[in-house]
């Protein structure tokens, strides 16, 4: 549905299965079991600030 090609989708979901982030049967697609739902190398934290004060509405409500 998305324009790819079944085979470039069949090495993406190998690459995440040797990694250890989902589990598969190839070549059924309804076999997929996530293992990991998050990527390894990503900071545990998010280090972004909010801008807005917490009773700040106006985001809400302005746009």
């Amino acid at each position: 549905m998305m324009g790819r090609k079944m085979p470039v989708i069949n090495l993406g979901l190998s690459g995440l299965q040797q990694k250890g982030y989902l589990e598969w049967q190839p070549p059924y697609l309804d076999t997929i079991r996530i293992k990991e739902a998050w990527d390894r190398e990503a900071p545990a934290t998010l280090k972004v600030t909010p801008r807005a004060k917490t009773n700040d509405t106006r985001y809400w409500t302005e746009y």
